[in-house]
Parts: C-alpha cells; structure tokens; sequence
C-alpha cells in the first residue's frame, strides 16, 4: 500500500486540474484526462477523486482565495470612487477566466455556493448594511454578473467579450437597475 499523498502533491494535482479546466472546459476536465495530462496512472487520483464532482468540489476550494482576494484588491484599489463596480467587474472578470469550475452548481439561488456568498458578503459591506432589502439586492446583482461572466467566457474569442468598456455598461446597467428595484420586487 502507497502512503498518502502530501499536501504539496495534492495542491499540484489541484493546480494541474485548473490549468487542464481552463484549457478544455468543464466538459473536457475528467479525472482520467487530468491523469493523462499528468503522466500518472489515473488509479493514483481515482484514489483521491472518486468521481468528477469531488474533483469539482476541490476545485472549488482552490479557486475560492483567489476569487476572494480578485474582489478585495478591485475594492481596495479603486480610485474611481466607485468600488461597488470595481468588485463588480473583477467577479465577472473572475467569473469570464474561470467560470468553467463553477458552471455545474445547483442549485444556484440555493445551497451553499462559496462564490456567491463570498460576493454578497463583500457587496454588503460597499452597500452599507446587511438588512434585507440590501442582501436581496446584493443577490440580484450577482446572479446578474454571474451570468455575465458565464456569458462571456464561452466567447472568448469574441472582441466585445474583452471589450472593457461593454462589460463595463453592463455591469453599470446592472447597478443602476438594482439600485432603482422597487421594494415588493425584493419581497419588501
């Protein structure tokens, strides 16, 4: 019997897993294609993934400091005066690069999403509050730029999916349109 894997091979199992999800998309991102890209025997991740969806659910957990630290540094270093759009653009710009990783959750209002969660909690702060109206609004907000970001990363060859200042109308047209939701659309 081997020994267990090391936290370092596991984390370059995860890195090799991401670089190969980014390549090939969720559809291409197996554990035997994960294996093959590797050069190992793919009874060696069986043993640690049993299936595609304990690989996604690790990957999910790597990405996740990236994705928090992406909103934080957008926030922080916005000049603009404007942070809430800041984060914005940086979850969809997250969410363009490595949406893929994301895409088999469900359900997605529902459940424990870290992305999601991890975007309300830092909008809330930019809004101000946590009170309910805000947290609604910070939900629509981010099932609207999550889609975006979906969106766009299937197109990735698509000028205006790279186009900054179209993803930036969107994302302002989002803002603006939560911002002005009348109370009984938010369950108020």
């Amino acid at each position: 019997m081997r020994p267990p894997e090391t936290r370092e091979q596991r984390r370059s199992f995860a890195e090799a897993a991401w670089r190969l999800g980014r390549l090939r998309g969720l559809k291409g991102l197996t554990v035997r294609a994960l294996a093959d890209a590797m050069g190992v025997n793919p009874a060696r991740l069986y043993a640690h993934y049993e299936d595609k969806a304990s690989l996604l659910a690790e990957l999910r957990s790597y990405g996740h400091p990236m994705l928090i630290a992406s909103l934080a540094e957008a926030s922080h270093r916005d000049r603009s005066g404007d942070a809430l759009l800041a984060m914005s653009l940086a979850y969809v710009d997250f969410m363009r690069e490595h949406g893929w990783a994301y895409e088999a959750d469900e359900p997605v209002l529902g459940g424990e999403l870290d992305h999601r969660d991890a975007f309300i909690e830092r909008a809330l702060e930019l809004l101000g509050g946590a009170h309910g109206s805000l947290r609604e609004r910070a939900t629509h907000l981010w099932l609207g730029l999550h889609a975006l970001g979906l969106l766009l990363g299937r197109a990735p060859d698509d000028d205006r999916a790279r186009d900054r200042h179209v993803v930036a109308a969107h994302a302002q047209a989002l803002l603006r349109g939560i911002a002005q939701m009348p109370a009984e659309m938010l369950g108020g």
